[in-house]
């Protein structure tokens, strides 16, 4: 929330922070003047120069650097997550501190080797481009500033993530973090300057989307963007302007189908964690689950018993589902709950606000009978709230799981992995997990990728390490003459000809021809 006070006899615009699982301010944060962010990117070009020309071993032990200080900081850092974002102790250092060290820690370790240029081999048909002498490179080079525009859900997390390896690559970064999460931003940026980052390499931008948000898209030249579906589209259509490039990491509504052989008690602890972790407010929470008929009411009845023992507590030390991050999610979620009852769902757990604290808690839902083309089923939740339906057979559960906009990740139960895997490569979504739920998101050598709505591009591994450098492709020919070259001699089309033929029409004797031609040709020349 903006508002205006006065500092130093100026009239300046500051964020309220505010704790969600209270709603009371927390702190004030000055936004950044849109105006000046031209001239934050002109000083952040000025540092990039200086640090692409830095070697990798340099770069690497800044960033081991980092890491040792937030290890030094973690109790500061998760006591900020804990109240301005409401998770979990528990889950501000198993989803945001330790995950966060590991990539930085990962990627310093895996950047030399994962950007180092990269020989392409063959060349052509028969590799006959290499045996004419030709050799090709593909090497990494920066962009230049990467805008960075992280989201409210994982604020230090994904932030630092997406920081760090546009850092490796040789860029340097503007991140605006959430409007709603301003403070944990400002840390973040402290801790960059604590490490001995070079000044104005790194710089947090603060503010809301419609001005700041839309100048760092205007200025970047690569944004990475995390967010909703609705705001990802606002700023390709900014990007297209320039043909900047985006990556983009949006939502997803991800389905878990679980087997008719599955352990029930093992799948229900598993939906119920996929779901209800992070309050729900996951791009790849669990959000539908689909379970085979003959084991249904079993499972339903495990997930009901499970979610009703769930704590929730204005102490993030007591809690285990923490508060919905701001109202207007809040709302959201109400709103959807209340259109399912309406539509005929049932609710089986939870189903309201929390009224005995206060701030958004919103009890942990579990609904059953909704319909498949339900607003519940088809639009993003990000709350507390799981959906269970039943199916008859493989067919119909593939189906289902696929019959949506989003395809960010998906999961499949099962007691052989075999058939797991088998299913898992039938859905789609960019990732699929048998056995398991969001653990990809913390291994960093896997790519994080949407298909569909819910992204353009990815992040992690080697090759979400490369999102962040222009792929320059080099190549190299001896000294001579081509056959290809001006001017063309009499016989060189006829003799293309027959190589064409020897070559992809099956004519041995064509293609002999067809060399010898060529041989003849090139001789001349």
């Amino acid at each position: 929330m903006v508002t205006t006070t006065t500092r130093n006899n100026v009239s300046v615009d500051v964020l309220r922070s505010i704790n969600p699982a209270t709603r009371e301010t927390i702190g004030e944060v000055i936004t950044t003047p849109v105006e000046e962010i031209p001239a934050i990117f002109a000083k952040a070009r000025v540092a990039q120069k200086v640090w692409a020309a830095m070697s990798f071993r340099e770069r690497r032990e800044i960033m081991h650097r980092l890491v040792r200080v937030i290890a030094e900081d973690a109790d500061a850092i998760a006591e900020m997550i804990v109240n301005e974002n409401g998770k979990p102790r528990v889950e501000a250092y198993a989803s945001e501190i330790v995950p966060a060290c590991t990539l930085v820690q990962t990627l310093a370790n895996k950047a030399e080797k994962w950007l180092k240029p990269e020989r392409i081999r063959g060349l052509g048909p028969f590799g006959i481009m290499r045996l004419m002498g030709k050799k090709s490179w593909l090497t990494w080079q920066p962009f230049g500033v990467i805008g960075v525009i992280s989201p409210w859900n994982y604020p230090f997390n994904l932030a630092l993530g997406s920081t760090v390896s546009a850092l490796l690559a040789g860029n340097a970064v503007v991140n605006k973090p959430s409007e709603f999460t301003p403070l944990i931003g400002k840390m973040t940026g402290d801790l960059f300057a604590k490490a001995g980052f070079p000044q104005n390499l790194v710089t947090i931008v603060q503010g809301y989307g419609h001005n700041v948000g839309a100048e760092v898209v205007r200025s970047s030249d690569k944004l990475f963007f995390t967010g909703s579906v609705g705001t990802g589209k606002k700023i390709m259509a900014m990007a297209a302007d320039k043909l900047t490039p985006v990556v983009l990491e949006l939502g997803g509504k991800d389905p878990m189908i679980v087997l008719d052989d599955a352990d029930v008690k093992i799948s229900a602890k598993a939906a119920v964690w996929g779901c209800f972790n992070n309050a729900g407010q996951t791009c790849a929470a669990v959000e539908r689950v689909y379970v085979h008929e003959s084991m249904y009411d079993d499972f339903v009845n495990e997930v009901r018993t499970i979610t009703q023992s769930l704590r929730q507590d204005v102490s993030g030390d007591e809690r285990e589902v923490g508060p919905i991050m701001n109202e207007m999610q809040f709302k959201k979620v109400c709103q959807q709950v209340d259109q399912a009852r309406a539509d005929g769902a049932e609710i089986i757990a939870g189903g309201k606000p929390n009224d005995k604290l206060p701030g958004y808690f919103y009890e942990p839902t579990v609904v059953v009978g909704a319909k498949q083309n339900s607003r519940l089923i088809q639009e993003e939740t990000f709350g507390p709230v799981l959906p269970i339906m039943k199916y008859a057979n493989i067919e119909e559960a593939i189906a289902m799981a696929n019959d949506s906009k989003y395809g960010l990740c998906a999961s499949v139960f099962s007691s052989s992995v075999s058939r797991g895997k088998e299913v898992a490569s039938r859905i789609l979504a960019g990732s699929v997990l048998v056995n398991d739920v969001l653990s990809n998101a913390a291994v960093v050598e896997t790519p994080w990728q949407g298909i569909k709505q819910s992204g353009i591009g990815l992040t992690h591994s080697k090759d979400g390490l490369r999102e962040f450098a222009q792929c320059i492709h080099i190549q190299t020919n001896p000294h001579r003459t081509q056959f290809y070259w001006h001017p063309y001699s009499a016989n060189l089309a006829g003799a293309l000809r027959n190589f064409t033929a020897g070559l992809f029409g099956g004519s041995a004797g064509g293609l002999v021809k067809g060399v010898r031609a060529l041989m003849k040709h090139l001789k001349k020349k």
